[in-house]
């Protein structure tokens, strides 16, 4: 079985000025092999929480592993700087296109959050990160993931527009364009 991951090679040519963000699916696609400390209580945790989920293949045992220490459910690392918000966003938006591309069934992801919040819970008592099902919410949520990006990254993306010459201002200004458009779009069906 090959690995499953999200392939950034297409985003980081089309969209080289998010690299915070490619760096982070790079991040988030990251094998668990054994020299990870947590690899037992990743396998042991999607073990129970495979029985959960109707569709019990080996591919979800990855995506599982993986999103458990994306999750830092056993990390000692319970810093804000790491797990916060802006990294929630990249998860769920990395899990949509796992989705996407792998076809995965969306209820295993609800029960792998479900497990591994009720453990943050009793470590940090409230977990940073919820899943969001962007495909259950929206319409075309490759369009909404370029609309968050703009938002979460609208500094660096000014910072690039403000230097003459970076190499990434064509790009950015192209990014900024689509989603431009997309607004326009999405308020001409939804707000009048």
């Amino acid at each position: 079985m090959s690995e499953i991951k999200v392939d950034t090679k297409e985003l980081r040519k089309n969209y080289p000025f998010l690299n915070k963000i490619w760096k982070l699916y790079e991040e988030f696609n990251k094998t668990v092999d054994n020299s990870d400390n947590y690899k037992y209580y990743y396998d042991e945790t999607c073990k129970g929480i495979m029985k959960l989920v109707e569709n019990d293949e080996e591919r979800y045992k990855d995506i599982c592993i993986k999103l458990l220490r994306n999750l830092g459910i056993f990390s000692s690392e319970t810093n804000t700087a790491k797990y916060n918000s802006e990294r929630c966003r990249n998860l769920n938006s990395w899990l949509y296109y796992i989705i996407k591309d792998y076809d995965v069934q969306q209820d295993a992801f609800t029960k792998i959050f479900d497990v591994s919040n009720g453990i943050l819970e009793k470590r940090v008592n409230h977990p940073y990160c919820s899943y969001y099902l962007y495909k259950d919410k929206y319409h075309d949520p490759n369009k909404i993931i370029k609309l968050i990006n703009l938002q979460e990254y609208v500094y660096d993306i000014l910072s690039i527009l403000n230097n003459k010459d970076d190499e990434n201002q064509c790009s950015c200004l192209k990014f900024i364009y689509e989603c431009a458009n997309i607004y326009k779009e999405m308020n001409k069906i939804y707000c009048n």
